[in-house]
């Protein structure tokens, strides 16, 4: 089992809910079928530290892992992107700098074919 952001004010519990069904469904859960992503629970945000609690401490699922948040996920992709950029940029000499600054701030052919 691990917990995902559904959208703002929601949270979904997935993966193999069955044999902890009983105590999400005490604990507020509602399932759903026809979610977005797939089948889960659903809860209101405001239940999110017990869900993660009873994920980390349930018998049927010892160290259940718990899922990063969208926001931990893209954070962390930030993160390597502009660390590849710092990387790219220590290569250059000034010269391919300023090249690829005036290449940059070009038009593209797609944005000229897009009417951008």
């Amino acid at each position: 089992m691990f917990v995902e952001d559904y959208s703002d004010k929601a949270i979904v519990v997935r993966g193999d809910t069955k044999p902890s069904a009983t105590t999400l469904k005490e604990m507020g859960g509602k399932w759903n079928a026809n979610l977005t992503g797939g089948s889960g629970w659903i809860f209101p945000k405001t239940k999110e530290t017990d869900v993660r609690a009873l994920l980390t401490q349930s018998p049927t699922v010892p160290n259940a892992p718990v899922k990063p948040t969208r926001k931990e996920v893209v954070a962390d992709k930030f993160t390597e992107l502009l660390t590849s950029i710092e990387d790219v940029r220590s290569m250059l000499s000034p010269t391919q700098k300023l090249q690829l600054i005036q290449a940059l701030s070009r038009p593209c052919e797609a944005s000229r074919t897009l009417n951008f």
